[in-house]
C-alpha cells in the first residue's frame, strides 16, 4: 500500500519522516518496466515489498523503531535486515543477495550520477538494472513529481514548464535549470523552491534588484521577498554550498523559523533591503501546498532573473 502525498497532518515529528521516506519509494510499474528477467523481478519486486512493509511499520508502531539510525535509507534497510535475518529469510528469500547488488550497482555509477546515488536508493528506482533506460542515471522532472502533494504537483510542474519554455535547460541528474551558463531556478523534495540572483560578474544582488526596480509591480515583488523568502546563512555546510545565493521560497502563513534556523532579529541588509536569512541545512520537510498568488510572484522573479542575464 502507498502513503498518501496529500497527507499534511502528523501524529509525531518521527512518523512525518517515515511518511516522507516512503512516498519517495517509485511505483514497481514505472522501476520494472524494461526488465524482463523473471528472477530479477522478483528480487527487485521483494525489495520494493520488504522497503514499504518496513517504513509502515516503523509510521504504525515508532516505539519499536527508535533506535533505528535515520541518516539514510540504506542505514534503515541494513539495520532492520540484521534484525530481521529469519524472517526475510523465509519471505523475502531473493532479497539480501538483491539488495547487494542494488546497492553496489548504485555506487558504482559514472561519477555524474554518483552525487545522486542516495536517492536512487531511496526511490529504490530499479531503472538503473536496464541499461536501455537511463532516466535512473539522469533523474527526470517526473521522479520528483510523484513525491509531491497534488498542488505542489501541479505548482512545480508549472514552473518547470514556464522555465523551459523561456529556453532554461534542466542539469543532468538534478532539478537544477540553467540559461546561458548561469542557474535559473532548482526545485528540491522539501518541497522549496530557489530562485538563483547569482552572475558570474558584477554585484550578484544589487543587480537583481536593480531589474526588479525596473517592473511595474516593484513594491509588491520587494514585499513578498522581504517578508515570503530566506536566503542563506552561509553557515559553510558543504552541503548547502549549491543554494548560497539563491531566494529560497517556501509557502506562505508558515513562520519562517517552523522550517529554517531564522528569528525575526537574523536578517541581512542586502541590495537595500532587509531579508530573512538562515540555514537550508535546518529546513523542515514542508506539507503546506504554494499558492496560486505564491506561483504568480515565483514567475515574476523568474521574468526578472532572465532579464537579469540578458542585461549582464
Amino acid at each position: 500500500m502507498r502513503f498518501d502525498v496529500n497527507q499534511t497532518d502528523f501524529p509525531s515529528v518521527f512518523q512525518k519522516k517515515i511518511w516522507k521516506r516512503g512516498i519517495a519509494v517509485m511505483p514497481l510499474d514505472i522501476t520494472l518496466n524494461g526488465i524482463n528477467d523473471s528472477e530479477m523481478r522478483e528480487g527487485l519486486t521483494q525489495i520494493y515489498s520488504f522497503m514499504m512493509e518496513f517504513f509502515w511499520d516503523m509510521y504504525n508502531n515508532p516505539e519499536k523503531h527508535s533506535n533505528v539510525p535515520y541518516k539514510s535509507t540504506e542505514h534503515y534497510v541494513r539495520a532492520i535486515m540484521n534484525e530481521s535475518k529469519t524472517t526475510m529469510n523465509n519471505k523475502y528469500p531473493l532479497l539480501k543477495e538483491y539488495m547487494d547488488n542494488f546497492f553496489s550497482l548504485v555506487w558504482s555509477l559514472k561519477p555524474k550520477a554518483a552525487a545522486h546515488n542516495w536517492g536512487i536508493v531511496q526511490m529504490c528506482d530499479f531503472r538503473c538494472f536496464n541499461k536501455a533506460d537511463k532516466k535512473a542515471k539522469t533523474q527526470d522532472v517526473d521522479d520528483l513529481l510523484y513525491t509531491l502533494s497534488d498542488k505542489n504537483r501541479k505548482c512545480f510542474k508549472e514552473l518547470h514548464e514556464y522555465v523551459t519554455e523561456k529556453g532554461a535547460k534542466k542539469e543532468s541528474g538534478r532539478y537544477r535549470y540553467k540559461y546561458k551558463g548561469e542557474h535559473i531556478i532548482s526545485f528540491d523534495w522539501k518541497p522549496s523552491i530557489f530562485i538563483s540572483y547569482k552572475i558570474k560578474s558584477g554585484n550578484s544582488f544589487e543587480s537583481f534588484v536593480w531589474e526588479l526596480n525596473k517592473q511595474p509591480d516593484k513594491v509588491d515583488l520587494l514585499d513578498y521577498i522581504q517578508k515570503e523568502t530566506t536566503i542563506c546563512n552561509h553557515c559553510g555546510l558543504s552541503t548547502c554550498k549549491d543554494y548560497v545565493e539563491f531566494l529560497i521560497c517556501t509557502p506562505r502563513n508558515r513562520k519562517r523559523h517552523h522550517h529554517f534556523v531564522v528569528v525575526d532579529t537574523n536578517k541581512i541588509k542586502i541590495g537595500g533591503m532587509e531579508i530573512n536569512r538562515g540555514c537550508l541545512h535546518h529546513l523542515d520537510d514542508i506539507t503546506q501546498p504554494f499558492t496560486d498568488e505564491e506561483i504568480k510572484m515565483m514567475k515574476r522573479l523568474i521574468d526578472i532573473r532572465f532579464s537579469q542575464i540578458g542585461n549582464a
